[in-house]
């Protein structure tokens, strides 16, 4: 599209630690603690072949510990399973700089 990258970050909550991998959209899957993924962080210029950029490190942190998005389940008239309503904190005051 002629644009920059489009990140969508998801704080979940996991019912079991297995994996379950769907090769066809996935090579490789793992669960990795928060110093894991910070190890892996390397500067712009050095070669991403199993690391992290410094911009998806930053992403990946403030996910795992930012109230980023609240997920409020509200009644569904589709049947017994909630709808979910998902909104942003309002901004800080210094992000109208």
């Amino acid at each position: 599209f002629g644009v920059g990258d489009l990140y969508v970050l998801v704080k979940l909550m996991a019912d079991s630690t297995a994996l379950t991998i769907d090769r066809n959209e996935l090579l490789d899957a793992k669960w990795m603690s928060p110093a894991t993924i910070a190890s892996l962080v390397v500067p712009p210029g050095v070669s991403l072949d199993g690391k992290v950029s410094q911009a998806n490190g930053t992403m990946i942190n403030n996910a795992l510990t930012g109230n980023l998005i609240l997920g409020t389940p509200l009644p569904s008239s589709r049947g017994p399973r909630p709808a979910m309503l998902y909104t942003a904190p309002p901004p800080s005051p210094s992000a109208n700089l």
